[in-house]
Formats: structure tokens, C-alpha cells, sequence
């Protein structure tokens, strides 16, 4: 079995606030945490999850940012991971990356 689910909003309040400080206030903390969309497989081909940040970011090229997704991996298997790794468009189109990781590229791309 392999799944996705909301984390407790505790925990999602506390790693906004790690990640951005008191910008939000619990208002919109709830709010955000209310309309988590847990991820999804854009095509039936995708290698992966598509995540979503639950509020709205700027990135820039020279600006690092954190995004708590709110959400868990359930599974009761123990020979499985979840990795974290961006879409090889990212790069291309957007100029975007993971500090640490590559693309990946899914079966249904074409160019």
C-alpha cells in the first residue's frame, strides 16, 4: 500500500514558521492547511507525483527557498523510498533545480 495524506496542522504550522517566520497569520495558516492538494501522476506515464505548494512563492536565481508541501508518504512497505526530484523542464524552461539532485524524465516526454 503506498499513499499520501495531510501532516497534523501542528506539524505544518511549525515548519512554515521555521521556513518563513510569522509572515502568515493562523488564519491563513488554516486556510493553507485546509486547501492542501495531495499529490497527483499528471498522466498515466508520469515516473512520478506532481507536489504543490499550498501558498504562492517568488524564486529567483540567486534566492534558496523551503516548501512544506504539508504532506506525508503512508505505506507499509519497507522497501520503498520517496525522493524528491524536479521535472527535467524545470531546468530547461525555468531555470530551476534542486540543490542536490537531477531530473527526471518520463516515459510519456517527448520534445
Amino acid at each position: 500500500m503506498l499513499l499520501f495524506k495531510k501532516v497534523p496542522y501542528s506539524i505544518y504550522r511549525e515548519s512554515v514558521i521555521e521556513a518563513y517566520g510569522s509572515i502568515f497569520t493562523e488564519e491563513e495558516l488554516h486556510k493553507q492547511w485546509d486547501d492542501i492538494k495531495l499529490p497527483t501522476r499528471s498522466t498515466k506515464k508520469s515516473a512520478g507525483y506532481d507536489f504543490y505548494c499550498p501558498f504562492d512563492i517568488t524564486v529567483t536565481r540567486s534566492n534558496i527557498v523551503d516548501i512544506p508541501t504539508g504532506v506525508a508518504l503512508v505505506t507499509d512497505r519497507d522497501d520503498i523510498f520517496l525522493m524528491c526530484v524536479p521535472r527535467s523542464g524545470l531546468g530547461f524552461k525555468k531555470g530551476l533545480g534542486l540543490r542536490n539532485t537531477i531530473g527526471v524524465i518520463d516515459a510519456d516526454y517527448c520534445q
